[in-house]
């Protein structure tokens, strides 16, 4: 919600005073295209309506240090080897003369950039095959191979599996935590109904203080606010069946009489939240 406002003022302040400033060739090449562009961030409340959206996006969003760590460890270690790439095969490309391929190993290992991008492109499976086979033109191909494979199980696999493994660990602490949340909204939502019935009951409760019988809940559930606070539960209990659930509670011997207005209240919140599995028995 704060964001679509932001974004709405911005974008439409912008739209209302720029034209006095500036004229029409001025404003296309102005900031004004650009911020009419920010409306694609309304987009974003996408993931306030959808759940799942949240969910994963809070996961994603968590994960994401961890993944620029994993970045720039990858990063470290392929400098190190564009250093020893650099040195022992981009300028030393002589003996690649012989199959006219120097100007590939210089293409690909001529400097620390270029040996980095050369590693990067091997790191994605791109054409590392094309690669070996002209370094086996001069280094043994049982050398060549096993390093390349060696590099490419290490910075991509692994780092792929490890990556994984941290956005699914982030997903489902973001899971838990969701349903934490939602799990104190309910008691919290729970908790205000089982008052306001009280009071309710309590108020209708005149035979004996602080208690209820069976007319005056009948009376108190005849109420539309009393309706509405059934209704605002999450499986809301038909009328028959919280009579049924006092007189059962009547029966007791305990509450012979003096069901008292707080205990059926509670009992009702209950009866509410479990409304689902008493129909279905």
């Amino acid at each position: 919600m704060l964001l679509d406002m932001v974004v709405v003022v911005t974008t439409g302040l912008a739209d209302v005073s720029l034209p006095f400033f500036l004229d029409a060739e001025m404003e296309r090449q102005s900031v004004l295209p650009f911020l009419r562009l920010l409306r694609v961030l309304r987009l974003l409340k996408i993931f306030q309506v959808c759940q799942p959206l949240r969910i994963i996006g809070r996961a994603v969003v968590k994960a994401f240090g961890v993944v620029v760590l994993v970045g720039l460890v990858v990063g470290v270690l392929n400098f190190g080897l564009a250093i020893i790439l650099t040195t022992l095969v981009g300028q030393r490309a002589t003996p690649w003369a012989v199959d006219e391929t120097e100007e590939d190993i210089e293409t690909w290992f001529g400097s620390i950039g270029r040996s980095m991008q050369t590693l990067f492109t091997i790191q994605t499976l791109s054409g590392w095959d094309h690669i070996a086979a002209v370094l086996s033109g001069v280094y043994p191909s049982t050398v060549v191979v096993p390093l390349i494979i060696i590099y490419m199980m290490l910075c991509c696999f692994a780092v792929i599996g490890l990556i994984t493994s941290v956005i699914s660990d982030s997903f489902m602490a973001s899971q838990q935590k969701e349903q934490k949340n939602q799990e104190v909204g309910k008691a919290l939502r729970y908790e205000n109904v089982t008052r306001h019935l009280e009071e309710w009951f309590f108020q209708y409760g005149r035979s004996l203080p602080g208690c209820i019988g069976r007319e005056e809940l009948e009376k108190a559930l005849s109420e539309p606010q009393v309706s509405s606070l059934l209704l605002s539960m999450e499986r809301p209990a038909k009328k028959t069946e919280i009579l049924k659930l006092y007189d059962r509670i009547n029966k007791e011997p305990s509450f012979s009489g003096r069901v008292q207005a707080g205990h059926m209240a509670e009992a009702v919140v209950t009866l509410s939240s479990e409304a689902k599995v008493l129909r279905a028995q």
